[in-house]
């Protein structure tokens, strides 16, 4: 699909060899691309890219802490006629039904599954089509929730069955992120939740400055 083909840019690339790289410890080096166009980042170190029009940001974290991180951006406007149905499904769609004021509803599971896909592409090294995602979106929480209808991946002796994240729009932009912890702790959506409103809140605070490196999101204690 075509927007899918343009999911990683290699624009915010530079963003992620300066102040957070120094703030992980780690020399800022060139963030080279791999087969699909996606970054590849320095060992031990876990990030993600996006843009869109009037906007460019990525966030990185150590791999101590994430094991993987998936951020998208997305102008607040309509998809095109027709791309809405390969996005969302069934009820996916049904759930959208509701509306909320002022946000195009269709960008965010476009989002969110985008921001899936990124953070699922550096664990599983393969496809993950939108209609391999059941999404359920929080509208007033501004949460959402995804089953895989495909095997996730391995993490150490544990298979990924599930993400959790969070959306947001700001000055024109859908913001979605997910994150997955090197060490789920007992209560594991609530931590993942708490990290992924983090990086969403940093993420949605630099929409004004239009090009930035959001803050790591540090996994709880």
């Amino acid at each position: 699909m075509q927007w899918r083909s343009v999911a990683w840019s290699s624009a915010p690339a530079a963003l992620a060899r300066g102040t957070r790289c120094r703030a992980l410890r780690v020399s800022p080096v060139a963030i080279p691309t791999g087969a699909r166009g996606e970054p590849v980042w320095p060992s031990g170190v876990a990030g993600s890219l996006t843009h869109c029009t009037g906007y460019r940001a990525c966030t990185v974290a150590r791999k101590d802490d994430l094991l993987s991180i998936g951020i998208d951006a997305e102008v607040n406007e309509r998809l095109p006629n027709g791309v809405l149905e390969q996005v969302a499904f069934g009820q996916e769609r049904a759930r959208l039904a509701s509306g909320s004021d002022g946000i195009c509803l269709d960008k965010v599971p476009f989002s969110a599954k985008e921001a899936i896909y990124k953070a699922w592409h550096p664990l599983a090294g393969r496809w993950l089509g939108f209609e391999d995602v059941d999404l359920t979106i929080d509208i007033a929480g501004r949460g959402f929730h995804a089953r895989l209808l495909v095997p996730g991946p391995l993490t150490g002796s544990k298979q990924i069955t599930r993400f959790h994240g969070r959306w947001d729009v700001e000055l024109g932009i859908v913001a979605a992120t997910t994150v997955v912890e090197t060490s789920p702790p007992v209560n594991r959506r609530a931590s993942l939740d708490s990290s992924s409103r983090e990086a969403v809140a940093s993420f949605t605070s630099f929409a004004d400055n239009r090009s930035s490196c959001i803050e790591p999101p540090q996994a709880p204690l």
